[in-house]
């Protein structure tokens, strides 16, 4: 074991999820220094599925070739899960973690987006958040909880505290969504992220991938065959054995299945936001500004201006 846990990850960055994730596993790929699990997500921590098949297959998830590199995961469902954090501990005693924080709101429509894409999302947008909570508080029912979480998931404080109680020796590193897509400010930040998770002296980097981006589906159907339980989905799966293969050529499905949508619509969507949360949201982002020392300020303004 001790040579196992020589190889596993010294940093996590555990959210939040829809904050550019998946674009920052890309550009710290792009480095050169940061060994990632090949598949972005493996969801070991928070899956318990996954959990039991031990660290073994934990450790299969990375490629073999990136000896001498820094070992981490990017994994935002860490955060929000609460076992996740206890599972780390069980396994890696003190690594380092990234937060990387978005504004509630529009953190929430895009998570609302996302699931509207894949059609797990039928309602309105105000209509989901005004029945989030009764949707989250069925008993045993993981699928709410992953695809229902628009405000729960942006309530940021009550995550940091968890992870902080777990790992009290830990470093942990927390950053705006804004400052790390800002154009004036990402190399610094993603500079940032390097220096702290111990990939030192980067020299080269593509700051300019972007994943992610908002969308809509093409087809219907095609999204159907993605994400439904289709009878075609089943026979694919079955002739690709190769999890990887199956999950890039989902992802290559998908994005040719996808076109890209306009992103200005902050002043709409947070007016469609009951008052009631919007003043919940404010509380939390008061404890997150003291928690982690991050001036909010702008991300209050706006839930103020439309109040």
């Amino acid at each position: 074991m001790s040579d196992l846990r020589s190889c596993l990850p010294s940093f996590f960055v555990v959210g939040t999820q829809k904050a550019g994730t998946t674009t920052l596993y890309n550009m710290l790929l792009s480095t050169g220094k940061v060994s990632l699990p090949v598949t972005k997500e493996t969801h070991f921590f928070n899956d318990v599925s996954r959990y039991e098949k031990g660290v073994e297959w934990y450790l299969q998830q990375f490629s073999k070739d990136d000896k001498g590199m820094v070992v981490g995961e990017i994994d935002p469902d860490y955060m929000f899960f609460q076992e996740s954090a206890l599972r780390i501990k069980k396994t890696i005693n003190i690594p380092r973690f990234v937060f990387i924080l978005r504004e509630p709101v529009m953190r929430a429509y895009s998570h609302y987006l996302m699931s509207c894409r894949r059609g797990y999302e039928c309602l309105s947008f105000k209509e989901a958040l005004e029945v989030e909570d009764s949707r989250l508080s069925v008993q045993d029912n993981m699928f709410p909880l992953k695809h229902h979480s628009y405000i729960a998931r942006g309530l940021y404080s009550e995550q940091i505290r968890s992870f902080r109680k777990v790992f009290p020796g830990s470093s942990m590193l927390f950053i705006k969504f804004d400052d790390l897509f800002d154009p004036e400010t990402k190399f610094k930040t993603f500079i940032e992220i390097c220096d702290f998770i111990g990939a030192r002296d980067v020299m080269e980097v593509d700051l300019d991938v972007q994943s992610n981006r908002s969308s809509e589906p093409r087809s219907i159907l095609v999204r159907k065959l993605l994400y439904g339980e289709s009878l075609l989905k089943k026979i694919v799966g079955k002739l690709l054995f190769s999890r990887f293969v199956r999950i890039k050529v989902f992802r290559l499905i998908e994005n040719m299945n996808l076109r890209t949508t306009a992103k200005d619509e902050s002043g709409k969507v947070i007016s469609e936001v009951p008052v009631e949360i919007r003043q919940k949201i404010k509380h939390d982002l008061n404890e997150v500004e003291s928690l982690t020392s991050l001036d909010l300020s702008s991300w209050k303004e706006l839930l103020d201006n439309k109040l």
